[in-house]
């Protein structure tokens, strides 16, 4: 862009008259003045600020002579008519500063989006880091790679780009001879305008355009009239905190063997269609992946509107989701979607899988892709029949307590609800028997017809198929051509004494929906197991009963208390020994073993610039430490912290609480759930 010139004036630390108006400026809108005198030598060549009256203007071109080319009511100021003979003053202001040091672009306030985009361009042969702070407009695409250059950093302090053209918008691409990398930072927004159809592209479909090791922190665009992010053949880059909202088609496209990406924090909201899309559009440029691959996901949020499913996987493979969020608002559309063409598997570790529609058919993810899913962390499933649809039987395991939700884990299809057992049992793959509901999990010897399987009522069995088998003793052959326990073995297998050093009785003699048994007569040792998960003893006879383990006793994953909020709570502390009550827990029982402590909330909002909100857990006034923060401009993010600690064998009542360090104004928000409304805080322990 031109630089921007500086001249003394005759007498230093005042402001002096350059020359005066020739002819009055009658209209608003002109573009062109005339001065009784050209320029000072100091400021022909480049362009200058005056100020005449009260109204500031750039001086553009004309320098020379006494016609001057001018932009009109910048920084702020309004433009005016002004008399002839007006003084006309040479002013050195904020903005012009930043014009004047290197590396660093200005604002020039065109709203037609010629002249920022030609500063841009101007630019590439510059020392170009830094936009100023303020709104760009660009009727074009401008390629900020260039600009980098050699692993450099580029600096966005606040700066908006604003597109006005349908085919305008930024890009991140690589230039021959130029190697790719570097940092982009800053407050940075891309607005699409809803005229602009692809805001932002990192990559492209060449070797040469794809970039590699580069990192993106709060970039955010919005308002795109098709994709707001297109991701093409990108590999090793990190994006930390970034924001696509309420684009006309898809908020963040994955395409052409990218790879090796991180998305921390990564909020997809208000898509029209998918709020993320994983594809292949054509042939990967020549790198490493052929398809998109090895992406990650921590702490993400996508949110679509109307129009699919927020996570639509079509081509790649080996994708991972962290404490993942989604939520949907049409019951016709599941959470995520693995189309056939999907190669790879997905693994999620830990989220929440929300439906706000009315009484939704389909299940939250719908895994028709041939590389299997894999829920290893707890999933919180709420408005959906079932957590998986697996019409196609492709591999699918889901960890114990990995399903939180009402209904069953799948809707149609079915997968190893527990671990991967069959792989203990064969190295055949498994096939599932849809005429018979039995899973079939391969050879176990060298007869071709022997397997294991497992029956819908969880049952199992050996299918021998064969001939000339010798079954063990406490096998037989069922009518039914497979082999269950024979009849003389019922007695050896429900003995009430165990093996030497633990030969006291105890049986297992059934379940319950919830509790002990209240009626019937039962042995000392005797136990149940009831459908909430507890486990219960006789300890007398004929049938008084003991929790195992006592009041937050269990196995690994037990549920020892949970509380939660359905209202939004306003942060008016800022000291964090005296923090604001956000979930006051009840009084939950505990046997000295280790937990861990695990906070939620839907929206943590921010409420000023630069502001920290911190969130604690106290017991009384003792501290037990901090759960969650944020940092950084306003907006609202989901807050998830966990804490893992031994609290004393007994019962404790903990206090969740939050400060400020912000002017006020932060936010914990939630909801009670159902149509448009968020989903509640809570507070839980579980069992380590």
């Amino acid at each position: 862009m031109p630089a921007e010139l500086i001249a003394n004036t005759p007498t230093p630390g005042t402001a002096a008259v350059l020359t005066t108006l020739a002819a009055a400026i009658t209209t608003t809108g002109a573009t062109t003045i005339t001065s009784n005198a050209a320029a000072l030598a100091a400021l022909q060549g480049g362009q200058f600020r005056i100020l005449i009256d009260t109204e500031y203007m750039l001086v553009t071109a004309g320098q020379s002579g006494t016609s001057w080319t001018v932009t009109r009511g910048v920084e702020g100021s309004t433009a005016a008519t002004h008399l002839i003979n007006a003084s006309i003053y040479h002013i050195w202001t904020a903005v012009g500063l930043l014009g004047a040091v290197a590396g660093v672009i200005i604002p020039s306030g065109d709203t037609s989006g010629a002249t920022d985009l030609a500063a841009f361009t101007a630019a590439a042969a510059t020392n170009f880091r830094q936009l100023g702070k303020g709104t760009f407009y660009i009727n074009g695409y401008v390629n900020l790679m260039g600009f980098m250059g050699q692993g450099s950093d580029l600096s966005f302090p606040l700066t908006d780009i604003v597109c006005v053209g349908a085919s305008s918008g930024v890009i991140f691409q690589g230039i021959s001879g130029v190697q790719t990398g570097g940092l982009v930072s800053g407050g940075f927004r891309i607005q699409g305008s809803n005229v602009a159809t692809r805001p932002l592209l990192i990559g492209g479909t060449t070797n040469a355009q794809a970039m590699a090791q580069c990192t993106f922190i709060n970039v955010d665009v919005v308002n795109s009239a098709l994709d707001n992010w297109l991701v093409q053949g990108t590999q090793n880059a990190l994006f930390l905190g970034c924001n696509s909202q309420s684009a006309a088609r898809d908020n963040l496209t994955l395409d052409l063997g990218c790879g090796g990406l991180d998305f921390v924090r990564f909020e997809s909201d208000l898509a029209a269609r998918y709020a993320l899309r994983v594809t292949q559009s054509g042939t990967s440029p020549s790198l490493a992946y052929a398809v998109p691959q090895d992406i990650m996901f921590h702490s993400g949020e996508f949110e679509t509107g109307s129009g699919g499913a927020a996570v639509n996987l079509e081509y790649g493979q080996d994708i991972l989701f962290h404490h993942l969020y989604i939520e949907v608002p049409v019951a016709t559309y599941p959470a995520i979607n693995i189309a056939s063409t999907f190669g790879g598997t997905v693994e999620i570790a830990s989220g929440f899988l929300q439906n706000d529609g009315s009484s939704p058919t389909i299940a939250a993810v719908v895994p028709a892709g041939s590389g299997g899913v894999f829920f290893t962390g707890k999933v919180t499933v709420v408005g959906f029949p079932a957590m998986v649809d697996n019409t196609a039987n492709v591999p699918v395991s889901i960890a114990p307590g990995a399903y939180n939700g009402v209904g069953t884990a799948f809707k149609s299809g079915t997968g190893d609800e527990t671990s991967n057992a069959y792989q203990d049992w064969t190295t055949a793959a498994k096939t599932y028997d849809s005429a018979a509901s039995v899973v079939e999990y391969g050879k176990v010897s060298t007869d071709a017809g022997q397997r294991y399987r497992r029956y819908g009522d969880g049952s199992i069995a050996w299918n021998y198929g064969g001939s000339g088998y010798s079954f063990p003793a406490l096998l037989a052959p069922r009518s039914d051509g497979n082999v269950g326990l024979s009849v003389g073995s019922y007695a050896e297998f429900l003995s009430a004494s165990g093996l030497t050093g633990a030969t006291a009785a105890s049986r297992y003699v059934g379940g319950t929906a919830s509790g002990a048994p209240v009626s019937g007569t039962f042995a000392v040792g005797d136990f149940v197991v009831d459908q909430t998960g507890k486990v219960w003893v006789c300890t007398t006879a004929p049938g008084t009963w003991t929790q195992a383990g006592g009041g937050g006793g269990g196995s690994q994953g037990t549920e020892i208390g949970y509380d939660q909020i359905t209202s939004p709570v306003t942060i008016s502390s800022t000291t964090e020994a005296s923090g604001t009550t956000i979930i006051s827990c009840g009084s939950h029982a505990f046997d000295g073993a280790a937990v861990m402590g695990e906070f939620f909330s839907p929206g943590l909002y921010n409420a000023s610039n630069g502001g920290q909100v911190f969130v604690c857990l106290f017991e009384a006034s003792v501290e037990i430490g901090e759960l969650t923060s944020t940092y950084g401009p306003p907006m609202t993010n989901p807050a998830r912290g966990s804490l893992r600690f031994t609290p004393t064998a007994g019962s404790h009542t903990y206090t969740v609480t939050a400060y400020t360090v912000s002017s006020g104004g932060s936010i914990v928000d939630c909801g009670a759930g159902g149509t448009g409304a968020k989903v509640p805080a809570y507070m839980r322990f579980t069992k380590v």
